[in-house]
């Protein structure tokens, strides 16, 4: 690929649109989130934006114009197309309805998954607030094993860190006694039954297409083995109530579906009161109606499910809510094949420190790297309805994170695993090297790195793996210092050669980061994505930040500040 053509694609695309003056960060940024998979080229590309963006910038906005028209001219069309960005296509059948009505269902059985925020939370959300409707957080706590009262309170927690903002709460285990109302209405009307057979039972009838013997009872002796399942004459798993449809229909899970089971666990919000509970399907066809839901997102995956609960909405009479299916989502390995119960396991085996913990796609986790929550909706927007299951590289989502966090964060220089070089012939002059807090934002300051010169010679440290590429008469650029000459290789010698940016990116020479040997330097843990740990020095700046802080090692990617004192903790977000 023609970097060189690329910069000035990018930079004067920057500069037109301010005025003349491109910025080489947000240039950046716009052909990173466009081509994230050059993200991995980031440093060879960073020398040739540099060298690109001054040329550019010495042009007038006429020159710069007319540059566009004559080689770029689909970059003229840009704001046309922008106007398209970040539209949802509509909702079928939005004028059989006074007010559209969403609701995402979580169980509090773990922490909220990001797969579950890039299509289910996020589509009904915005859905949602598109049509001025409304927006229902739903519980989905009917099975008393699964939930646990944290979960209730970190699914409240994330959703309000990623900004979606309920517009009602509900609880389905506030209408327990609903669930069982309705349940002895439809087996008063003959539509359900209670069957006593074993699982293994009940699965033989069903693939041999024949009847259960309970099923042909009378109303009275069902209604009569519903109280007993009510007042503990069964025990759990010896009876369940199931919805009378065909035994013979082509679709297997459509063959008398159960919907109420006993459960003799307590449950975290209604203790021993109850121990009929309802099962998914039931609930949430009670739940749909009585809430008014008028439009349900789910994933294709969950056909049957709302296969089942079109049953049950025509055993009562009633209208199902319009369901759009979307495809799933697939986050790349190894984050896609996560599931909460093997994250359970991870933790009983203590592989994991929580559900918080880098390795995990939680949307914990991911807050805790510091991604920002309109990077999840802009990720969210561009997967939109699409029945297609679609694969998401993570470069995808970082590239919107990018676009958000590159201007707030400062840079700052981190040195892993530092070793010493040695420079000499270093004139007296350059003690302080004064490094812009952002390079885009003069305003907010400089950074100060004091370089000690002794007798024309100063030590400073610089990145082992930086080191080991170190090839003898070398010419390298300490980034915002000066450039060196290497002399010798095995014990880390170099010679002061110049000042001058321009020489070393004309020669395309390597430019690499540095730290003065001082005992200022802030001890730093780097916590990886992979949960590996980059261990280093950081700059005697970093001591002034605050957890939380968003930052940017350069040359090495953004993070966010997880813990300070006598050790920088920083989690690393991406590139």
């Amino acid at each position: 690929m023609d970097y060189q053509k690329l910069a000035r694609k990018y930079i004067l695309l920057n500069a037109i649109k301010h005025e003349g003056h491109a910025q080489l960060r947000p240039a950046m940024s716009t052909l990173f989130s466009e081509h994230p998979e050059l993200t991995k080229e980031h440093k060879e590309i960073e020398d040739v934006f540099m060298f690109v963006i001054t040329d550019i910038n010495n042009l007038s906005l006429d020159d710069q114009i007319r540059e566009v028209e004559r080689d770029f001219p689909e970059l003229l069309e840009v704001k046309k197309e922008k106007k398209e960005e970040g539209k949802l296509p509509p909702l079928p059948n939005v004028d059989k309805y006074e007010q559209i009505v969403t609701r995402f269902a979580p169980a509090p059985s773990g922490a909220l998954h990001i797969s579950h925020l890039l299509r289910a939370i996020s589509l009904s959300y915005l859905y949602a607030k598109m049509y001025d409707g409304k927006f229902v957080l739903r519980f989905e706590d009917t099975d008393p094993k699964r939930v646990d009262q944290k979960f209730y309170d970190w699914i409240l927690e994330d959703l309000n860190a990623v900004e979606i903002q309920w517009d009602e709460i509900a609880y389905e285990s506030d209408h327990f006694d609903l669930y069982l109302e309705k349940a002895a209405e439809l087996i008063k009307d003959g539509k359900a039954y209670v069957d006593t057979c074993t699982q293994e039972e009940f699965k033989n009838y069903k693939m041999e297409k024949r009847n259960c013997p309970h099923r042909s009872l009378s109303r009275g002796e069902h209604l009569e083995r519903w109280t007993k399942m009510l007042d503990g004459f069964f025990a759990e798993g010896d009876a369940v109530v199931r919805l009378k449809t065909l035994m013979d229909h082509k679709n297997p899970v459509l063959r008398d579906p159960p919907l109420l089971r006993i459960i003799d666990t307590p449950h975290p919000r209604t203790g021993t009161k109850y121990r009929v509970y309802p099962l998914y399907n039931y609930a949430c066809t009670i739940e749909d109606h009585y809430s008014n839901i008028s439009h349900v997102f789910r994933a294709k995956e969950h056909q049957h499910n709302a296969s089942i609960q079109a049953e049950i909405y025509a055993s009562f009479g009633w209208t199902p809510p319009e369901s759009t299916q979307f495809g799933m989502v697939y986050l790349p390995d190894p984050w896609g094949k996560i599931h909460k119960r093997q994250i359970r396991q991870w933790l009983k085996e203590g592989k994991i420190s929580g559900w918080d913990d880098i390795r995990l796609p939680t949307i914990r986790a991911f807050l805790r790297r510091g991604f920002q929550p309109e990077a999840f909706k802009e990720l969210a927007i561009a997967s939109g309805l699409s029945k297609t299951d679609i694969r998401i590289g993570m470069e995808t989502l970082d590239s919107f994170n990018r676009k958000l966090i590159d201007p707030i964060a400062n840079r700052y220089f981190f040195v892993e695993d530092p070793v010493e070089l040695v420079i000499e012939k270093v004139p007296q002059l350059t003690k302080i090297a004064q490094i812009p807090l952002h390079p885009e934002f003069p305003e907010r300051g400089n950074r100060e790195l004091k370089v000690f010169v002794v007798k024309n010679k100063a030590n400073l440290y610089v990145a082992k793996t930086d080191a080991q590429q170190f090839i003898e008469q070398e010419l390298v650029r300490l980034k915002d210092l000066f450039n060196i000459v290497v002399e010798k290789v095995d014990s880390l010698q170099a010679v002061f050669h110049s000042r001058e940016v321009e020489i070393v990116l004309k020669k395309k020479k390597k430019i690499i980061h540095w730290l003065p040997i001082s005992r200022d330097l802030v001890k730093t843990r780097l916590l990886m994505s992979d949960g590996s740990v980059r261990n280093g020095f950081s700059e005697l700046a970093t001591r002034t930040l605050k957890i939380g802080d968003i930052i940017q090692f350069e040359r090495v990617g953004f993070g966010r500040v997880d813990q300070i004192g006598a050790e920088l903790v920083v989690w690393f977000a991406h590139k």
